[in-house]
């Protein structure tokens, strides 16, 4: 079930976060997308390793504004948030000898865009919480995944690393 995996790099920025772009082979791209498709229409969430292995979360959002719908007005219709155990995992990963390296979700019915949203979530104090971290947008409509971006943290803003049509 090999979708177009072609890569599509950002000629301007072509060396600034390779790394991050060839921990996103065609089998974890698929991986991914099955993970999008199955929990369509709700956004899906995850991590990649340095060592490659995948870390596919359950999306938190729908928990979130259940408790409190004033503070979480999103859903996981359209949003994501890690459960406590993730966002640990994650945290932990950075100082050890396998950090994850990129944070994946799903955009259902829209573009695989790093969103202000999104850039919100992954930035404090002005710079990037975590700059050595990568995202991939996955967009999803109702029959299929359509697209999927890499952003890294590059010369002061996150930025598009890369790009499956």
């Amino acid at each position: 079930m090999n979708r177009n995996a072609n890569i599509i790099t950002t000629p301007s920025i072509a060396r600034a976060g390779d790394d991050l772009v060839q921990l996103i082979t065609p089998e974890r791209l698929e991986a991914i997308y099955r993970q999008a498709e199955a929990t369509y229409p709700r956004e899906c969430c995850g991590m990649i390793l340095a060592s490659g292995a995948l870390r596919p979360c359950e999306n938190a959002q729908d928990k979130l504004h259940r408790l409190d719908p004033n503070e979480f007005p999103r859903t996981a219709l359209n949003g994501y948030c890690f459960e406590v155990e993730d966002q640990l995992f994650l945290c932990r990963s950075l100082e050890s000898k396998d950090p994850v390296r990129i944070v994946y979700h799903s955009h259902p019915n829209a573009p695989p865009d790093f969103s202000e949203t999104d850039r919100r979530g992954a930035e404090h104090g002005g710079g990037a919480t975590y700059p050595e971290l990568g995202f991939l947008v996955v967009q999803i409509g109702s029959d299929h995944v359509r697209a999927a971006r890499c952003y890294a943290f590059i010369e002061g803003c996150f930025r598009e690393r890369a790009s499956w049509p």
